[in-house]
C-alpha cells in the first residue's frame, strides 16, 4: 500500500514545526558614558519575541519608553538614569541595580507587569512609581525616596514590596485608590511629609513587619484608610507619626494583629463613619492623645494579648457619642474605656 498524500503533507508540516526554534535571549551591552542610547537599543528590538537583556553603564540622559515584552535592564549600582522611565502595555519587564532620578515621574507603569530589585527612585520632581490601569509591580530591596510627589502613587493596580524604604517623599509614602491592592513585608515607610500609607476607595492593605515612622509635617497618620477600604497590618511598628498612628473612616474594615502603636502625636488608633477594627495581641502605649477613639457609629473589637494602657490624654479608649461601641475579651487588656453603651 503506498502511503497518501495526506500523509506526506503531516509529515512535512510536523517537520516544518520541528525545524522552528523558540525565541532566545539576545544580550545587548550599553555604556551610556561612550554616548551609547538605552532608546536606540529599545527601538531596534521593536517586534522581536526575544528576551532583551540589556547591560546598562554610566549615567544615561534620555527619557525611556518600553512598549514590549521581555526586557531586562541590569545596571552596576551604579548606574543612573536621568529622565523618566515609561512601561505601557508590557509584560515581564525586569530592572537591578540602578537608579533613577530626572524631572516628571520616575517610574510609569501601564497596563504592564514589572519587577525591580535593588533599585533607588530618588529625586525626582513629580511621583516616583505611578502605577495605572491594572499595572502590577514588585520590588525586592532598593528605596523610593525624596521624590517631589507621593512616593508610590496606584490607581487601580497592584503593588508588593519586600524590604524596600520608602522615605522622605513629600506626598505619601504609598498612596493607593480605585481598588488598588498592596502587599509590604518588612523595610519601611517613614518620614513621608502627608501619610505613611494612604489607602482610598476600596483599596486593601496587607503588611507584615512593617515601620510606619515620621510621617506628617501637619497630622500624618502612620496608615490611612477610607471609602470602603480595608487593611491586614501583622507586626507592624506605628510610632512618631504627626496624627494618629492609625486612623480609619468612612465604612472601612482594619484588623491589627501584634506589634506596637506608641508615641503617635495624636491617637493610637481612630475610627469613625461606620468603621470597624478588630485589636489581637497589639501593644499601644504612650501617645499624645487617647489610645484609640471611636466617632460616629463604628465599633472597637479588642482580643487576645492586647494591651492598651491609658494613654497621655487619659483614656485607653474614648467614645464620641452613643453610637461607637468597645468590646474587650480576656486576656486582653484595656485600662480605662470611656464609652457609652450604644443607643442603637
Amino acid at each position: 500500500m503506498k502511503p497518501s498524500l495526506g500523509l506526506y503533507l503531516v509529515a512535512i508540516i510536523a517537520g516544518m514545526l520541528v525545524a522552528v526554534p523558540e525565541a532566545t535571549a539576545s544580550s545587548r551591552n550599553v555604556d551610556c558614558d561612550k554616548d551609547d542610547s538605552l532608546t536606540k537599543v529599545l527601538a531596534s528590538s521593536i517586534g522581536s519575541a526575544a528576551t532583551l537583556e540589556i547591560n546598562l553603564l554610566g549615567t544615561c540622559y534620555e527619557n525611556v519608553t518600553i512598549n514590549r515584552d521581555r526586557v531586562r535592564i541590569l545596571g552596576d549600582g551604579n548606574t543612573t538614569v536621568v529622565g523618566r522611565f515609561r512601561v505601557f502595555g508590557s509584560d515581564n519587564v525586569f530592572f537591578r541595580d540602578l537608579t533613577i532620578t530626572g524631572p516628571g515621574n520616575g517610574l510609569t507603569i501601564l497596563n504592564s507587569r514589572v519587577r525591580v530589585i535593588d533599585v533607588r527612585i530618588t529625586g525626582n520632581e513629580g511621583t516616583g512609581i505611578l502605577l495605572d490601569e491594572s499595572a502590577s509591580i514588585q520590588m525586592n530591596g532598593g528605596e523610593v525616596s525624596a521624590n517631589a510627589a507621593s512616593g508610590v502613587y496606584l490607581t487601580g493596580s497592584h503593588a508588593k514590596f519586600s524590604d524596600a524604604q520608602v522615605i522622605g517623599n513629600s506626598g505619601s509614602g504609598i498612596a493607593a485608590t480605585s481598588g488598588s491592592t498592596v502587599q509590604i513585608e518588612g523595610g519601611s515607610v517613614s518620614n513621608n511629609e502627608v501619610h505613611g500609607i494612604d489607602m482610598m476607595f476600596n483599596s486593601a492593605l496587607s503588611l507584615w513587619g512593617t515601620e510606619l515612622s515620621n510621617n506628617g509635617t501637619v497630622e500624618g497618620y502612620g496608615a490611612h484608610f477610607s471609602h470602603g477600604s480595608s487593611g491586614e497590618l501583622h507586626f507592624a511598628t506605628i510610632t512618631a507619626n504627626s496624627g494618629e498612628g492609625v486612623e480609619a473612616f468612612a465604612n472601612s474594615a482594619i484588623s491589627i494583629n501584634g506589634g506596637h502603636i506608641f508615641e503617635n502625636d495624636h491617637h493610637g488608633v481612630s475610627l469613625g463613619l461606620d468603621t470597624v477594627a478588630e485589636l489581637n495581641d497589639v501593644q499601644i502605649y504612650g501617645n499624645v492623645g487617647h489610645g484609640a477613639f471611636l466617632w460616629a457609629a463604628s465599633g472597637l473589637f479588642v482580643s487576645g494579648n492586647t494591651n492598651i494602657p491609658p494613654n497621655n490624654a487619659g483614656w485607653s479608649v474614648q467614645c464620641d457619642g452613643k453610637k461607637s461601641s468597645v468590646r474587650v475579651h480576656d486576656p486582653a487588656t484595656v485600662a480605662a474605656i470611656d464609652c457609652s453603651e450604644p443607643d442603637f
